[in-house]
């Protein structure tokens, strides 16, 4: 690794990037639901997001919201980030390699891309798998009905205001070598945000899933870097839920490089409370629609 592609802290001593990093990117409705939007303006080739996959036992063919994570179609894992939400074109401007032995993804831009624009990609399965058979298929009748949302000149505060995935205040690093972990990128203050992000409900028993995420009675998976945290009952931060959206609140100061540790129990705000929820971001219950970008 060059000296280029790590990251000086305040100490000056040098750290590896994240292994998830999705600054490039905004989650904000699109006219296919929930999108993945360019931040800023991106050029070809360029890394658009990196990030991390944990598989799941689920049947991805009534799951859209999860990714083909093998060559003979058995095995399914959810990405970190905003992965999930990247919708797909038969005409894409971005690009998913998976690499499947070491549970990680990248996303490359395949053009230009402005900020504010929608980045889609080529679904891997889109011909196969069932649950996208409504979508537009190569060579149907359909193909050519498809269209991207068209980029859009203004400034990017007037075309996504705020993202619903953001995870920029967290760095993941290796465990080493037990897996992935979350540290902190900055230093947080009590009460501060840490991150925010979407959950999808998953129809399978995460009781033995370290990427499953309990709702009462049922499981989902989580946007962001959600599973990379560690669990304790001395937890510094504290996941707090409302509807399919959560956010991670700091439950103390917590220092630039400390792990970030929740509590295995999350807080469930009530419908009826949300108005008086004094939350810094503002709740969102319609997170419904989209695709993952499989």
């Amino acid at each position: 690794m060059s000296n280029v592609d790590k990251i000086a802290t305040t100490d000056n001593a040098m750290v590896p990037p994240s292994l998830c990093d999705g600054d490039k990117v905004v989650v904000a409705m699109s006219k296919f639901g929930d999108g993945a939007f360019a931040k800023v303006d991106i050029k070809k080739g360029e890394l658009v997001e990196h990030g991390l996959a944990k598989r799941i036992p689920v049947d991805g063919n009534a799951f859209e919201m999860c990714f083909t994570w093998s060559d003979n179609r058995d095995v399914w894992a959810t990405c970190g980030g905003a992965a999930m939400f990247y919708n797909t074109s038969l005409d894409p401007n971005t690009e998913m390699t998976r690499f499947f032995k070491e549970d990680r993804f990248e996303l490359h831009a395949l053009r230009d891309i402005k900020a504010g624009e929608e980045m889609t990609h080529k679904y891997r399965s889109l011909t196969w798998r069932s649950c996208f058979s409504v979508l537009p298929q190569p060579n149907s009748e359909n193909a050519a009905e498809e269209t991207l949302s068209p980029p859009n000149s203004e400034p990017l505060e007037t075309v996504v205001p705020q993202s619903k995935v953001v995870f920029d205040k967290v760095r993941v690093e290796d465990n080493d070598g037990a897996g992935a972990r979350c540290t902190a990128r900055v230093g947080i203050k009590s009460m501060d945000v840490v991150e925010r992000g979407i959950l999808r409900i998953a129809p399978f028993d995460g009781s033995q899933c370290s990427a499953a995420f309990k709702l009462g009675q049922e499981w989902a998976v989580a946007s962001g870097v959600l599973m990379f945290y560690g669990k304790s009952e001395c937890a510094n931060v504290e996941v707090i839920v409302h509807d399919l959206n959560f956010m991670v609140l700091a439950l103390r100061d917590i220092e630039e490089g400390e792990p970030l540790v929740r509590s295995s129990v999350q807080t469930f705000i009530h419908p009826m409370q949300a108005d008086s929820f004094e939350c810094p971001i503002p709740i969102n219950a319609e997170s419904n629609g989209g695709y993952a970008g499989v």
